[in-house]
């Protein structure tokens, strides 16, 4: 995954990377921890409940006020969910 993020076309475009799932890796939160080693990037990882509406956050490699900021601003004003993953979710959902 590391690979291909940084082959993107976008990568010197981004500022951060975020999961809406923490179960997309294999190894969960240790690979995280590589990816982040390797991508250079900040990642957040929302950890969604089902007895949460909002999205608590996890990263590996910033700090908690950092993340927080960084999905502040993902986030359209008066939403919970970064608006590139409610996209992706309609997206996937669709096929």
């Amino acid at each position: 995954m590391a690979t291909t993020i940084k082959k993107s076309k976008h990568y010197p475009q981004l500022h951060a990377v975020i999961f809406a799932k923490q179960n997309i890796l294999p190894n969960g939160r240790s690979d995280f921890h590589s990816l982040a080693k390797a991508i250079e990037l900040p990642i957040l990882v929302l950890e969604t409940t089902k007895k949460s509406k909002s999205a608590p956050i996890w990263s590996p490699n910033t700090n908690a006020l950092t993340a927080d900021e960084i999905f502040k601003i993902a986030c359209p004003t008066g939403m919970k969910i970064p608006e590139a993953i409610r996209v992706a979710e309609i997206i996937s959902a669709t096929f």
